[in-house]
């Protein structure tokens, strides 16, 4: 069993999985960075506000609870005289419009499935170059290379940060704190496109894709990958005020998903 980082580390057996285990550790200087741009970046700010965006969505919250929350669980690594900066940043955050009237903290609870687990069984024979070789069925996929070719049998486990429907189609959200800048001008479509291929998180969206894409065959009674499947939404938290919202969005085409359905996984 292995995760999107242990593929990528190249890492097997049972692991403790972390839900930024893949963000990397940033110094920042607190005097030059803006607003939450200051608050220090790495595995575990990302737990923590990863933490926080699971709990507002797996219920109904207002105000008052949210900044209780935050009290409550502040991280001993966070200066705690950040508090009112990170209760911001959230408030932010839940403001996103992820659609034409769809806005992030305002989902219906019967709409949405924060930490959807999955666990995918690859077939014995699979190789790393394969599985990227078939995420070449999207239309937006751009050629990246795999880091060491290897065999990747067993089964790729994890969690989608939210899974939520709107106007009949599923949709992916998944939250990344990494820092890449000191302030909202830093989230250029350009500068988060690098970091999503630095990080080989188009691989990740693609494997978070076919999760989807098996969990509705199991709970839609007419599923239709063409009519059900929405858009796979990178939510660079950080850049939540920047012009584009530090949202990377491609589309859950069927083509692609059904290739690497094909060609990953046991079906038997």
């Amino acid at each position: 069993f292995r995760s999107f980082s242990g593929l990528i580390r190249h890492d097997s057996g049972h692991e403790i999985m972390s839900k930024a285990a893949d963000e990397d550790h940033a110094v920042v200087d607190t005097d030059f960075n803006e607003r939450w741009h200051i608050i220090p970046g790495g595995t575990d700010t990302g737990n923590f506000i990863h933490a926080i965006l699971e709990w507002h969505a797996d219920g109904q919250r207002d105000s008052q609870a949210l900044e209780q929350f935050i009290k409550l669980n502040w991280p001993i690594h966070l200066d705690p005289s950040h508090e009112p900066i990170v209760l911001n940043w959230i408030q932010q955050i839940l403001s996103t419009e992820l659609g034409p009237q769809v806005m992030l903290g305002k989902l219906n609870l019967d709409s949405k499935r924060p930490e959807a687990q999955f666990e995918l069984p690859l077939k014995q024979s699979l190789r790393l170059q394969e599985l990227f070789q078939a995420c070449e069925a999207f239309s937006w996929w751009k050629p990246l290379p795999p880091p060491v070719d290897q065999p990747i049998n067993g089964h790729l486990t994890g969690f989608i940060d939210l899974v939520f429907e709107a106007n009949g189609r599923f949709h992916i959200v998944d939250y990344k704190t990494n820092h890449l800048g000191p302030n909202d001008q830093a989230y250029t479509d350009e500068r988060i496109e690098l970091a999503m291929e630095q990080a080989l998180y188009p691989v990740q969206a693609a494997i978070y894709a076919l999760a989807l894409h098996r969990w509705l065959k199991t709970r839609l009674t007419h599923y239709d990958p063409e009519k059900h499947l929405g858009d796979v939404i990178y939510l660079f938290c950080r850049g939540v005020n920047a012009p584009n919202g530090g949202s990377w969005r491609r589309s859950i085409e069927a083509a692609g998903v059904l290739a690497l359905e094909e060609c990953c996984l046991c079906t038997q």
